[in-house]
């Protein structure tokens, strides 16, 4: 079958294909992405769980989850959890939270762009630096970047928003921001994730995390050599050669 509507009809097939895949995938730029059973209890809980702490060894895939989720928030395709029709009455508000304006917009920001379409956002700065994203699709949802840098005009600016989601990439060691990041979400009955690498936590930050109890709070547990990219042996290779020289106690840390 060649030229004319029958080829067209045909790409626009494998168009909408292409984009079922990538919307189902964990990773849209990698369509064969698919979670991990840890990735995919963190996936199955969103929504259900208020608080999700996400402990995870380095090159494990925890920011790519929680950018995931909140793609599929925005698009409303998760694959267990439907947006309340409240939220899309009043249109989303994404409090996204890290150490750094940076982190936030050259590491964060990247993997939830890739879960959206091109063209049905704005990004809004002042200066040069991120603030906001806002949506033209008509929903109102938006999405606040707040960096930690200063933590408190970041206390500050956190306490003026009532937040439907709301993420934090690797935790600051100052319990009373964490908590006010996750009291921003009570409001709405919203999602709160913590993302982090937990080689040296603060002890008070531990306490809290440790403390989580169902069914409000959960602890969750990510192995770097859990994550799909790791099973090209090239590339595991790799990651155990950049670990040599290092204690088997900080490589246990590193990964587990």
């Amino acid at each position: 079958m060649s030229g004319g509507q029958p080829d067209k009809l045909i790409a626009a097939a494998l168009s909408r294909l292409d984009k079922i895949r990538r919307q189902n995938a964990l990773d849209p730029n990698d369509p064969e992405s698919t979670p991990t059973p840890a990735q995919w209890e963190v996936i199955h809980d969103f929504g259900k769980v208020l608080i999700q702490w996400i402990a995870a060894a380095n090159r494990s895939g925890k920011s790519q989850t929680c950018a995931r989720l909140i793609g599929w928030a925005l698009t409303d395709s998760h694959p267990t959890w439907k947006v309340p029709q409240a939220w899309k009455d009043e249109g989303m508000l994404i409090l996204i939270a890290a150490r750094t304006g940076k982190h936030l917009e050259e590491s964060l920001w990247p993997k939830i762009r890739g879960c959206l379409e091109p063209g049905s956002y704005k990004e809004v700065r002042i200066g040069n630096i991120l603030q906001k994203v806002e949506f033209l699709d008509g929903s109102k949802n938006r999405i606040i970047f707040q960096s930690l840098e200063n933590p408190n005009t970041a206390r500050e600016r956190l306490q003026s928003y009532d937040a439907h989601i709301a993420w934090m990439d690797e935790l600051v060691d100052l319990p009373s921001l964490i908590s006010e990041l996750s009291l921003r979400v009570s409001t709405k009955g919203g999602c709160f994730m913590a993302s982090f690498t937990p080689l040296m936590p603060a002890p008070a930050v531990k306490r809290m995390v440790d403390s989580a109890a169902m069914p409000l709070a959960k602890k969750y547990l990510f192995k770097t050599l859990d994550n799909p990219v790791f099973r090209d042996e090239n590339k595991r290779a790799l990651l155990l050669a950049s670990l040599a020289g290092l204690s088997q106690e900080d490589i246990d840390t590193r990964l587990n």
